[in-house]
């Protein structure tokens, strides 16, 4: 409980605001435009190819291997100290792939960040800084390992796998207190058998139309004798569906753009990762009725 407590002190300081804003700067003029090419980078660090977000497994990688480091050097330090030691030099390479990895887990964390505000940007904010720091410590400790200062290099690896564990507390803070990187878009309450929501004729074609079930919001989009159905929150951060646009059968999320097909709910564009909850529709009698779909 300390812990969380100092996190939550640091996370209102003014600094990490404004710091937080000169790197919403920095972050979208690096991952915006560019045009195909950019847009496929973006899908890939947003992990839309894989169905959940990239960032915390690439993570795994850069902090894996400096645990397997801080092992490694702690039996090198119990045996023989020699430079020509195998276990010691093994210890310098899972440092310098820790090094390596932190690139591609830097990139996809701040893809993600930058759609964040408030409370939550500020958190994030402290978690890039705190990875930063530990970044940097374990770059001098590579250094300090490729000069021979063996002992030097040991002890500052150990204070930036340190930092890599208080930036991974921060990163639970953000995935389980601020729901940043889960999926918005609830299917419980949805009727599993079929349910009128609206009359056809209320549906103008082409256009999102707003309704409700079961105390769900739902979208739906009518294209000819054809009507779909999502539910409305967009599975990034929620965002309603039904203000958003619409082209051919796909349906754009107003807040950060997220693309997803009206007929199957894939993702078709970031920066959600998770594919939108689709319901089976049916016209009965002039009324659309929906239900879950048979897969949910």
């Amino acid at each position: 409980m300390e812990v969380k407590n100092t996190i939550n002190k640091l996370q209102r300081q003014q600094w990490l605001g404004t710091t937080g804003d000169y790197m919403k700067r920095f972050a979208t003029a690096v991952f915006e435009g560019g045009g195909e090419g950019k847009r496929l980078l973006r899908n890939s660090l947003y992990g839309t190819w894989l169905g959940h977000p990239t960032h915390p497994m690439i993570v795994t990688v850069p902090a894996g291997a400096w645990v397997a480091s801080s092992v490694l050097d702690l039996l090198d330090s119990l045996g023989d100290s020699k430079p020509a030691n195998q276990v010691g030099k093994a210890a310098d390479v899972t440092v310098a792939v820790g090094l390596a990895t932190a690139l591609g887990a830097a990139a996809s964390g701040l893809n993600d960040w930058r759609f964040t505000s408030g409370r939550t940007r500020r958190m994030g904010t402290l978690h890039g800084l705190t990875n930063v720091s530990a970044v940097s410590l374990m770059g001098v400790s590579s250094l300090l390992r490729w000069r021979g200062a063996r002992t030097a290099g040991r002890v500052v690896s150990v204070g930036g796998l340190l930092l890599t564990v208080a930036a991974a507390y921060v990163g639970g803070e953000l995935v389980y207190s601020e729901q940043v990187g889960v999926d918005h878009a609830s299917t419980k309450s949805l009727p599993r058998k079929f349910t009128p929501v609206v009359p056809l004729d209320n549906l103008a074609e082409g256009k999102l139309h707003a309704a409700e079930v079961s105390g769900v919001e739902i979208v739906l989009l009518k294209r000819g004798n054809q009507v779909y159905a999502l539910v409305d929150a967009c599975s990034h951060m929620g965002g309603p569906l039904h203000e958003g646009t619409v082209e051919g059968e796909c349906v754009t999320c107003p807040w950060h753009g997220s693309k997803f097909s009206m007929v199957d709910g894939r993702v078709i564009d970031g920066p959600t990762s998770y594919p939108q909850p689709v319901l089976e529709t049916r016209i009965q009698a002039g009324q659309v009725e929906v239900r879950q779909a048979s897969d949910g």
